[in-house]
């Protein structure tokens, strides 16, 4: 038996990722004058066409941006992660792994078309003016736009790793609360203990008579017995 899993829903949610790369690589800001003020972005059916000298100006930026580049490296990793995932959806076999190799050519060639950019281009046309895309492309043509549009690959793959291992950090520290609040009692007790060593091992740091010191590491020696008894419970 292997684990059904819809290439349709996989397959959408990679188009999503590289969506969202783009939009990473490529900085949605705009000058703080003309800027069109954000609106509901018309759909594919009803996007009006866009000015050629504008749409010049945009396909220009993707170029200077690196998005173009950065979109072009970034398909063949993702294809790579995506393999297993559509391959687990069907049945085992040479047929099943031709036909995912032929579902992720399609899908690379249509990330990484003109008609890709053009929906992208569509969307910036709803937000930017002209004069913001040439602002845009100045700065991504200066040395330091150069200098961002050179490390922004390096900065997102660090950012979504940290992510992550925030992300993973953060559901462990949700389990250990989860596992620790489901006995409040044993933590009270497990509470009581630590506080009463913390208690004799500051006796023993000041005392000198040899006979309570030897009374405290028998005190203590029994303490450790029953934090491990009821850490292991």
């Amino acid at each position: 038996m292997f684990e059904k899993r819809n290439p349709a829903v996989v397959l959408r949610k990679a188009i999503s990722a590289a969506l969202m790369t783009v939009a990473l690589t490529t900085p949605l800001w705009g000058a703080q004058t003309g800027a069109k003020p954000p609106t509901t972005p018309p759909s594919q059916s009803e996007a009006t066409p866009i000015d050629p000298a504008k749409l010049a100006d945009l396909q220009k930026l993707f170029e200077v941006s690196g998005s173009k580049k950065n979109v072009h490296e970034m398909i063949g990793a993702m294809l790579n992660s995506l393999r297993p995932q559509l391959e687990s959806g069907m049945p085992p076999g040479e047929r099943s792994q031709q036909v995912v190799t032929a579902m992720l050519r399609k899908l690379g060639s249509l990330i990484d078309s003109d008609e890709f950019f053009l929906h992208l281009a569509q969307i910036y046309d709803n937000f930017f003016t002209q004069e913001d895309v040439r602002d845009l492309i100045k700065f991504y043509e200066s040395p330091a736009g150069k200098h961002f549009a050179a490390v922004m690959p390096q900065m997102t793959q660090q950012f979504v790793r940290v992510t992550q291992q925030w992300v993973a950090e953060r559901e462990q520290q949700k389990q250990r609360k989860g596992v620790a609040s489901a006995d409040p009692e044993r933590e009270r007790k497990l509470n009581s203990l630590r506080l009463a060593k913390a208690e004799l091992e500051r006796q023993r740091a000041v005392t000198q008579s040899p006979i309570r010191q030897k009374q405290i590491a028998q005190a203590l020696e029994d303490l450790e017995l029953q934090l491990k008894k009821l850490a292991g419970a």
